[in-house]
């Protein structure tokens, strides 16, 4: 409901015409109220009117608005952790398009989009990120580079690989990947093979998995493939003569084909393919990396209709003819699988960290860089970032950086630090003080750019004041109207009985209990015990006693809204009513025909609704005697004119 009623009072569409001098409206209870916030609301208002309404009709609906936000705060709705919860972080989702580097982020997407087009063929060497020895990245990065080193030098690849390599499997390909399609590999990875010329050597990147040297063997314009083959399988243990005999075979074949004979035909009866076989041969369709190395390039160099010369795998000798091909989509199409691929790595936070960055340079930002010196120091020397170093941080509240309008302290690092398995080495211990300090530095800065659009963005203050009053407005009016009257049995009781005549029938309703039962017994037996019960008691004892065998409802119904009831009372034939298996048998006890509502429970819903109506008259009144007003009809002519 909240979020609902939220978004019938806030929409992210901005007037056409904004007032240059923010004057003031009108004044609620001592605060100001802009013209340019009114007017916004106004604007806005017009566009979604049902109804005509003039403008002092609106400014009237106006008053009564900021005065309800008025009581809220006078209530302190706004100084309560929830409030401000939702509402800090609305602000922050409001404000990504001003903390995010738009060109970067458009930037990215077309650098993704061109490798999307393009598949690399590479090999690479994969070494370990910390030295086994010294337990440091820095060792290891050492390592790494001079292994790159080596094959720039001259290292025979192959031979690199099987020294240095810990990949599990290069001691089946010699650290070979073949051809490999957009969004395989992490991103260092993926960026260094598509920036890397072919036969060169990137520089040494680093992924989740490890300190790389890539090899770029080739790259070819990207497709998906949709093929058919016909495969006759080798024996691993076979002799050249047994291989030559298959490979003789697998030429025969092709040959009928090339003749006039059926791909498909053969593929079903002489494939030993069993997953393709039966389908003719057909495979799914496929992109690079999918298929064996051998079988992907043989694909991706024929023509669409053309049979291939036998491809030997490691299973045996495939013939593969191409049905179909299909080039990359369009940037367009393209683009939401792009910047879903985009938000799963680093690249998610780049247009944000290039955007701090400058408003680090807005704000003045300075950094005192030593005071991190001892705990950095400590880290080093136990190795770990252990309990008394984040209970030290906890009570340093040393100022280490400042900003106009704001500083930060060490101890506001505890928020986002905390002791984890990985950070057991001196230099994770090190990254992790350095990654809290930078997120709670970054929190600083967004925050501060938060209130430069409050304080100098009309268009964005308007829109988060509406935010925050709708708010506000939402819980007051839960608090005054919504759930008071939902609640407030006395108060709905006395409004009933004080305005009865509002409330009538065109004809008399029964009103009284619907018993369902499985059987005759139960009926029999449930008719038995009704005699000792009162009207209240009815539908607790009974579902207590009978429990599955018996259904009981409560009625308010008229002639023709209910077909056993029809039956029951109205005289109306069974037999128009279908018959229910599991409750075959019901009757109506305790019931009678009432002309109009007797209690406020014959017309809760109708009486809740109009209650509401009158809390919120006398909630008004009260709130006009309550808060003053002051309007400025003067600047208001600029807009009803």
């Amino acid at each position: 409901m909240k979020k609902a009623f939220l978004c019938a009072i806030v929409a992210l569409t901005l007037p056409g015409f904004v007032i240059a001098k923010d004057v003031e409206a009108m004044k609620v209870n001592g605060k100001s109220i802009s013209l340019s916030e009114f007017e916004y609301l106004y604007n806005k208002n017009k566009q979604q009117q049902v109804e005509p309404q003039t403008f002092d009709q609106y400014v009237d609906m106006f008053v009564n608005y900021k005065l309800k936000v008025a009581d809220a705060v006078n209530y302190g709705i706004d100084t309560t952790k929830s409030f401000n919860r939702e509402f800090k972080l609305y602000c922050h989702e409001l404000a990504k398009p001003y903390i995010e580097d738009a060109e970067l982020q458009e930037l990215l997407e077309r650098e993704a989009y061109s490798w999307l087009c393009e598949d690399v063929n590479v090999s690479h060497v994969m070494m370990p990120l910390v030295d086994s020895l010294t337990n440091t990245r820095a060792a290891a990065i050492a390592h790494a580079d001079t292994v790159k080193s080596m094959l720039d030098n001259g290292a025979f690849f192959k031979l690199i690989v099987m020294r240095y390599s810990i990949d599990p499997a290069k001691m089946h390909n010699l650290g070979e990947m073949g051809y490999l399609p957009w969004g395989r590999t992490p991103y260092t990875f993926e960026r260094a093979a598509h920036n890397t010329p072919v036969g060169n050597y990137s520089e040494v990147v680093e992924t989740p998995f490890g300190l790389h040297v890539i090899k770029v063997n080739g790259k070819r314009e990207a497709k998906s493939m949709h093929v058919q083959h016909i495969l006759k399988l080798v024996p691993k243990d076979a002799d050249m003569a047994t291989i030559n005999t298959i490979k003789a075979e697998v030429e025969g074949i092709r040959n009928r084909i090339i003749a006039g004979a059926d791909f498909s035909e053969i593929a079903k009866n002489e494939s030993q393919d069993p997953g393709s076989s039966a389908n003719g041969g057909e495979l799914p369709w496929f992109t690079a990396g999918q298929m064996v190395k051998e079988f992907d390039e043989a694909a991706y160099l024929l023509k669409v209709g053309e049979v291939s010369a036998p491809i030997r795998t490691d299973f045996g000798f495939h013939i593969i003819k191409k049905l179909e091909e299909k080039l990359p989509p369009s940037f367009e199409e393209a683009l939401p699988n792009i910047r879903k691929r985009i938000s799963m790595d680093e690249r998610k936070d780049a247009p944000y960290l290039k955007k701090i960055s400058e408003l680090k340079q807005k704000f003045k930002y300075k950094e005192v860089e030593t005071v991190f010196d001892t705990y950095i120091d400590a880290a080093k020397e136990s190795g770990a970032l252990d309990s008394a170093m984040i209970d030290k941080i906890s009570k340093d509240h040393t100022v280490f950086a400042t900003y106009d309008g704001g500083s930060v302290m060490i101890s506001e690092l505890t928020s986002e630090i905390s002791i984890k398995s990985e950070q057991q080495t001196a230099d994770n211990a090190i990254d992790a003080i350095n990654k809290a300090k930078a997120t709670v530095v970054n929190k600083h800065i967004e925050n501060r750019e938060i209130q430069d659009l409050i304080d100098n963005n009309v268009d964005f203050r308007n829109i988060v004041n509406e935010y925050r009053d709708g708010l506000l407005l939402f819980d007051i009016s839960n608090k005054k109207v919504w759930n008071k009257a939902n609640q407030d049995t006395e108060g709905l009781t006395e409004y009933f009985d004080k305005n009865k005549s509002k409330y009538s029938w065109d004809a008399p309703k029964y009103k009284g209990y619907l018993i369902h039962t499985a059987n005759d017994s139960i009926a029999k037996m449930v008719k038995d015990e009704l005699t000792n019960l009162d009207s209240d008691s009815i539908p607790k004892v009974l579902r207590r006693k009978f429990q599955r065998n018996v259904k009981v409802e409560k009625v308010l119904v008229g002639q023709g809204d209910n077909a056993r009831i029809d039956v029951c009372v109205y005289g109306a034939s069974p037999e128009s009513v279908t018959v229910n298996e599991k409750f075959p048998i019901y009757f109506t006890t305790n019931g009678k025909l009432i002309d109009a509502p007797e209690d406020v429970n014959d017309v809760r819903a109708q009486v809740v609704v109009d209650y509401q109506n009158y809390l919120e008259e006398m909630w008004i009144k009260e709130l006009r005697g309550k808060y003053k007003v002051k309007i400025n009809n003067k600047n208001l002519k600029k807009i009803s004119n």
